[in-house]
């Protein structure tokens, strides 16, 4: 019952924590461009021509709208639905492929980082995962670009540096968007690896002859999933976050993009559902992963029942 309780105050406290930033995001949204504020401390004066009346006017209607069940229409009276049926495609497959090459190569490659009995033969294997952790998304992102580039000047235009339309486009977004949560992964499972050779289990199967192989997938690996599964709030958040920035410089056209885009064009009804969407997205991965920890986890179903 403490676990239902815990749940469901989470539920509601993101969906406190998404509205207020939904409610701030249209106030900005609407603030005219010339707006302007005037403090003076001093004379104890507060100036502004921003119309707060006419502001909160247009976040009820907004809401409205979401309650009526649409997004509402551009300025060019079509309907915000189908920029974002398309859009919401997009990212779902970009997100769809680097999640699970995030997970299957972040798992592999913290194997081959892990330690294991061998105490000091990982640290360059270690260092080449803290290398892709420690660069920004920014910065991957332009060397992969760049790597594109250099490809192209000599005849291979296998990977275009931005676009859309043909499989070879993603390929590069897809791997830019993997890399990162996929070393995050990495870490993890190395150091969860690393923990649980230490352990009395582990020494008493290896005292007894079983293999590294039989060890790893058999014992040790479901502990580190269940880490894994622990992080993967933290790991929605990076994957998420670089798809904001991945999609903008690689013009693929999901909601970061079209977000970014539409801002540009006044359209704030697109770029509010926009908004919503990515972060239906967030939330989706959350609740999808959180289900598979009690579903692979048998303390937490006990827990449960």
């Amino acid at each position: 019952m403490k676990i239902n309780k815990k749940f469901i105050f989470k539920i509601l406290l993101n969906i406190a924590i998404g509205f207020v930033t939904l409610t701030l995001m249209l106030m900005l949204l609407n603030l005219d461009q010339y707006s302007s504020i005037s403090i003076s401390f001093k004379y104890r004066l507060f100036e502004t021509n921003i119309d707060f009346k006419a502001i909160f006017q247009n976040v009820t209607d907004y809401y409205k709208t979401l309650l009526s069940g649409t997004f509402g229409m551009t300025t060019t009276n079509k309907s915000v639905f189908d920029y974002v049926s398309s859009s919401f495609k997009n990212s779902l497959t970009l997100l769809s492929f680097s999640l699970s090459l995030a997970i299957i190569l972040g798992i592999l490659k913290g194997i081959f980082d892990s330690k294991r009995e061998k105490k000091y033969s990982s640290n360059l294997k270690t260092l080449s995962t803290l290398t892709i952790l420690a660069m920004p998304d920014v910065f991957l992102i332009l060397l992969l670009q760049f790597s594109a580039v250099l490809l192209y000047r000599n005849g291979i235009e296998l990977l275009p540096a931005a676009g859309y339309g043909e499989i070879r486009h993603m390929i590069l977004p897809i791997l830019a968007l993997t890399l990162i949560p996929m070393s995050y992964i990495a870490r993890i499972t190395a150091l969860s690896i690393d923990e649980n050779y230490e352990k009395n289990y582990v020494k008493t199967a290896l005292g007894k002859g079983a293999s590294n192989k039989r060890i790893i997938f058999i014992h040790v690996l479901r502990n580190s999933i269940m880490d894994i599964l622990d992080s993967f709030s933290s790991i929605a958040t990076i994957i998420i976050s670089t798809l904001v920035v991945v999609e903008y410089m690689f013009a693929y056209p999901g909601l970061a993009f079209m977000m970014f885009k539409n801002y540009e064009l006044g359209e704030v009804n697109v770029v509010m559902a926009m908004g919503i969407m990515i972060a239906l997205l967030y939330f989706l991965i959350n609740i999808i992963f959180g289900v598979l920890k009690y579903a692979l986890n048998p303390k937490l179903r006990g827990e449960l029942n």
